[in-house]
Order: structure tokens, then C-alpha cells, then sequence
């Protein structure tokens, strides 16, 4: 689902995430998981990582449609990511926080 993250300075807009249920009327400050689906928008998604761990959102996730990889980044401490993974297609990835069976990478690319 879609949110709308506030954070200090504004807000995010990721094109996934997972967040606590809130009231209706509150706006999520984090999640559990935010995806971004990149196909054009790499670098920009590469550098909404300091932004997501900025808002202790512990896992965030870039999935490269070209590149055909997903880039996991895990374990925020003072705005940075402390572990950067990627996994390649034919590979498969799990969220941490969030009881979900592992994902295939291809899946995740379409």
C-alpha cells in the first residue's frame, strides 16, 4: 500500500510501505518496510536511502527493474545503513521485521 511517510522535513512518498496501523487522521512517521521500484529513477531511490534511515525505517528496498536486482539496505544508525545487500535475479530475499516467506527475486521484478 501506498503512504505517505512524515519525517523531519517533509514527507516521503515510497512506492510501498508497510507501516503500524494508525488512525485514519495520522500520518505514518516510519514503516517496517519501504520499497521503491526503480526502472529510470536509480539514483534518485540510491539517495532516498539516507532519507528513509534518517526516519529509522529499518529496511528499504530498491528494486532495480534494469539492472534486474534488488538492493536491500538494513540496520539504520545515525541516517546511514550499516547493511547494503543485493540480490540478483534467481535469488531470493526476506523481510527482517515482517513474518513473510522469502520472496523471489524474479517476482519482485515482474
Amino acid at each position: 500500500m501506498q503512504s505517505t511517510l512524515l519525517v523531519a522535513g517533509g514527507y516521503l512518498l515510497p512506492d510501498l510501505a508497510l507501516v503500524e496501523p494508525l488512525p485514519r487522521t495520522q500520518q505514518p512517521a516510519s514503516a517496517l518496510l519501504v520499497i521503491e521500484v526503480a526502472q529510470t529513477s536509480q539514483s534518485r531511490d540510491r539517495d532516498k536511502a539516507r532519507d528513509y534511515a534518517a526516519a529509522d525505517v529499518p529496511e528499504y528496498w530498491i528494486v532495480d527493474l534494469a539492472a534486474r536486482e534488488v538492493t536491500v539496505h538494513r540496520s539504520p544508525l545515525a541516517g546511514i545503513y550499516q547493511d547494503v545487500v543485493v540480490y540478483a535475479d534467481g535469488k531470493s530475499v526476506r523481510p527482517i521485521l515482517v513474518d513473510a516467506p522469502p520472496v523471489a527475486v524474479s517476482e519482485l521484478l515482474g
